[in-house]
Formats: C-alpha cells, structure tokens, sequence
C-alpha cells in the first residue's frame, strides 16, 4: 500500500482514514474509540488512545490523523518499508533485488512491546537501542555523547509521550554490520528523554531514517531487522 512520509512519520490510510504506523506504541488505538479496523487481512477491535492526544499526533504529521497501528498488530503481521518505492507491506517481504546489499540486525522484545536490538555501533557496541519508527530525530545516552561531534545546531522535536524535546546535536557515525564490511551512516543524535536517560536501560532510540534511505523490514518470527544499506 501507498506509504506517506508525513514529517519523517510513516503513515497510511486504512479504512479511509490515516494511521501513523508506530514500533514505538505498545499498541493500536482510534482517536473515536471503538473502531473496527483490518489489517493483512485480520480484523481488530481498536480502542480509544490511552498514549498520544490527536493534536498532538496532528502536529507530529501536518496532517489528520485518525489513529496508531502499534506493537500488538505488528508483532502478528510483520512489517516492511520501502522509502525508495513509497510502499508499505504489513508482512516481511523480502526486497526485490537479490544483489542488494542488506544488514540483518537480531532484536528482542523488550517486556514483550518494544524491539531492540545489541547489533548496532558508535565506536563501541550499543545496548538495547530501540527501533522506532515514529522517531523522527535519533536519540542517544548522555554517557555515549563523547563518542560524538557537538553540532551546536539546536532541535526542537514534538515526541508522542514525552512532549516536547529541545536540545542540540551531536553527530557521529552509526555502524550497520552488513555481510562482510560495516556500513557507516552519518547520524545527528539529541539526547535520550531524561526519564529514559536516567534508567540507564537504553543506549539510545533510532527511527527508519538514522538506519536506511531504502528498505526496512521487521521479520517478528525470525527477531531480525533487514536494513538495506
């Protein structure tokens, strides 16, 4: 299906109404409550949202938004999206290219709702770096950012749970272990959500952007990330 890029936030419309598509929501809800939704040909139940107002989830995007499809559907459908083509698949669909060069990333479920994987680098392994894909900006740990450049460019980023996030860049190189060499990506980070940053839990949060321009896939059965690189 068609896939919108609404302000670096994966969007589609189901049932004639657009849905921010969101590995960083525990679960899908409807603005209106309850509402019966299809999706990869499984019917759900959505309730009201218990997370993101719309106004703010509207100013997320720049556009209407009727509701989130979140970790409880994803996790039974797969996921995959294709920047280059502006597609979207609910399922792990491998890319059509067999020559392409793609970084399988292992990923486990943390309490069950939110993917992170060990498998990326900043000079050293990172830990339980989420992978969200409603986070516009990458977000790294206040003890990481001696591995990274000071930008002195300011953000201000508008975070679904954690409201409004203003700080400065740092930038540094994310490694990607793809077969038989690592692939650097220049990424600009903020830092984590201070309630994040001081559990100490998580290296950081990276969304679509900061690990492809191309593919991405979400293969639940297999815990594994393709990232075409």
């Amino acid at each position: 299906m068609k896939l919108l890029m609404c302000n670096d936030h994966p969007v589609v419309r189901l049932g004639g109404e657009h849905y921010i598509v969101d590995t960083g929501s525990p679960v899908s809800f409807h603005y209106a409550g309850p509402q019966a939704l299809e999706v990869a040909g499984q019917g759900y139940l959505l309730c009201a949202s218990p997370f993101c107002d719309k106004e703010t989830a509207d100013a997320l995007t720049g556009i209407d938004v009727g509701g989130f499809v979140g970790m409880d559907i994803l996790q039974k459908s797969g996921l995959t999206v294709d920047l280059e083509n502006s597609e979207l698949e609910f399922a792990a669909v491998p890319g059509p290219d067999p020559a392409a060069e793609v970084a399988e990333l292992p990923f486990g479920l943390y309490m069950g709702l939110y993917v992170v994987t060990d498998a990326l680098f900043l000079r050293r392994q990172l830990k339980n770096v989420i992978v969200d894909t409603g986070a516009r900006i990458p977000y790294i740990a206040s003890r990481l950012t001696q591995f990274l450049k000071e930008t002195g460019e300011p953000y201000e980023d508008l975070s679904s749970q954690f409201g409004t996030l203003r700080g400065e860049f740092f930038e540094g190189g994310l490694v990607l272990p793809a077969a038989g060499r690592d692939v650097v990506r220049s990424v600009r980070f903020g830092l984590l959500p201070e309630v994040l940053d001081r559990s100490g839990l998580f290296d950081g949060i990276v969304g679509i952007r900061a690990l492809t321009d191309k593919r991405l896939v979400f293969d639940f059965k297999r815990r594994v990330l393709l990232v075409t690189v």
